[in-house]
């Protein structure tokens, strides 16, 4: 009798951890805003980013939208997201505080770290459904 109820418990619990992670699991939407630079086209070019939508999915630890692609999520804590990724030569890394929406993504080439390959300087926010 005592060890059917610990199984019961135990099945329980385990029950009720799974439901909080799946609770907690989410990909968000931001829009963000703010400038693009790159040294890689002939001149330099800075570009307004404007409204365009992001995403961040912590059930696979990915970012996605940005150039030149997708980046893996290396830390997550309450303060900021940090994804850092290599793209062919360049090593990229980016930041998203949680808190004030400033995102910041930047590659250097490992070669020349003092050449800058592209940064985005952005400010961020929840996206808005728009129905």
């Amino acid at each position: 009798m005592v060890i059917s109820l610990v199984r019961q418990v135990v099945t329980i619990s385990i029950f009720l951890s799974a439901l909080h992670a799946e609770a907690n699991a989410e990909t968000i939407h931001l829009q963000c805003s703010g400038t693009f630079y790159t040294s890689h086209t002939k001149p330099p070019t800075t570009a307004d980013v404007k409204d365009d939508t992001f995403t961040v999915d912590l059930d696979n630890n990915e970012v996605s939208g940005f150039y030149p692609g997708d980046y893996p999520i290396t830390s997550v804590d309450d303060e900021k997201i940090v994804f850092n990724e290599r793209f062919g030569s360049w090593d990229a890394s980016g930041t998203i505080n949680r808190m004030t929406g400033k995102t910041t993504i930047f590659a250097v080439e490992p070669n020349d770290p003092g050449q800058l390959a592209f940064m985005y300087d952005l400010m961020c926010s929840l996206a808005r459904r728009l129905f």
